[in-house]
């Protein structure tokens, strides 16, 4: 496996599990969001922004911990624009997170609303602003969008180094007994 046998920490692939399914959860309500009985949709809502601000804490914490632990390195002879790519595609996907976390906030706040997390809330910080609202949603929305597609690049080209370059990227972000499993079943077949 040369270097890619290099596992991230076990706290890393806790971050990066718990944002990507927390960030995927996200996406896929607020796509249905207007879909819901109006009768549920307050309580979709506050739903969807105390997860969003709960995913938002986890994601900073992720950042500063990848500010503070490098990553593994990336296998031999991968290309220097590889490196480059998936260099900028994290950090592209990070700064994604925060800002579509950002317009989120700015979005329930321009709305006049709080969010409830069942135990504490968080009031409604400023009175409902029309003229915020509009922008807010929509860009709160396409960049959603765009967060998917990078995501999406991000999740074809770990499966690109796995399957079709064969270098074991992946199991770098597996957790031990995974990475295991999935070197054993190579071995096996081929």
């Amino acid at each position: 496996m040369s270097n890619a046998s290099v596992r991230y920490s076990i706290i890393s692939i806790l971050f990066h599990w718990s944002v990507a399914a927390l960030v995927i959860f996200l996406a896929v309500q607020g796509a249905l969001i207007d879909d819901m009985p109006r009768e549920t949709k307050a309580w979709w809502v506050n739903l969807h922004s105390a997860i969003g601000i709960a995913t938002t804490i986890l994601l900073l914490a992720r950042i500063f911990w990848r500010i503070g632990h490098k990553p593994p390195p990336l296998p031999e002879g991968t290309a220097p624009w590889v490196e480059r790519a998936s260099h900028i595609a994290h950090w592209l996907l990070y700064a994604l997170m925060v800002i579509v976390s950002i317009s989120g906030l700015i979005n329930i706040f321009a709305r006049g609303r709080g969010v409830d997390f069942g135990a504490f809330a968080i009031p409604q910080l400023m009175p409902s602003t029309r003229s915020v609202i509009r922008p807010a949603d929509e860009s709160h929305a396409i960049l959603a969008y765009v967060l998917m597609g990078i995501a999406a690049v991000h999740i074809l080209a770990a499966a690109w180094h796995q399957f079709w370059l064969k270098d074991h990227l992946m199991l770098r972000m597996m957790p031990e007994a995974k990475a295991s499993d999935l070197t054993e079943g190579e071995s096996q077949h081929g």
